[in-house]
């Protein structure tokens, strides 16, 4: 029988996407590989430069982009600078490709395709959806 502590814990990690995940064999494991790399990078495009104090130069800040119509010169930029932050990352080699577009069925969300080299996995391909609510 487990106790409740246990079964909050193994809730918490069941949602796919965190920094923690569920092991083989039911203990609790760091998210590593691909799975890290992705989970960077989206940190790189939600925090927004200037409020991290030791890096002021660190991440897009996709809530700037939200609130106003995506236009061609908006997702351009958008774009330029999801790509000089993913480069930053010693772990991409190169940016392939970036494609923003709009989120269906949500005015101000944004889809995020990200095509990589990264370091020991070769080509990887990574998709964020980012809901219009994210401040």
């Amino acid at each position: 029988m487990t106790n409740a502590l246990d079964e909050i814990y193994r809730r918490d990690i069941l949602i796919a996407g965190h920094d923690m995940e569920p092991s083989v064999s039911g203990d609790i494991e760091t998210v590593t590989g691909l799975l890290n790399l992705k989970q960077a990078l989206l940190h790189r495009i939600l925090t927004i430069p200037g409020t991290l104090i030791h890096r002021p130069d660190y991440g897009v800040g996709i809530s700037r982009y939200q609130g106003s119509p995506l236009t061609f010169d908006r997702k351009r930029r958008l774009a330029v600078e999801i790509d000089a932050q993913c480069r930053l990352d010693p772990r991409v080699v190169r940016v392939m490709q970036i494609q923003v577009e709009d989120l269906e069925n949500d005015d101000f969300g944004i889809v995020i395709s990200i095509n990589v080299e990264a370091v020991a996995y070769g080509v990887a391909t990574f998709e964020f959806e980012i809901a219009g609510g994210v401040e």
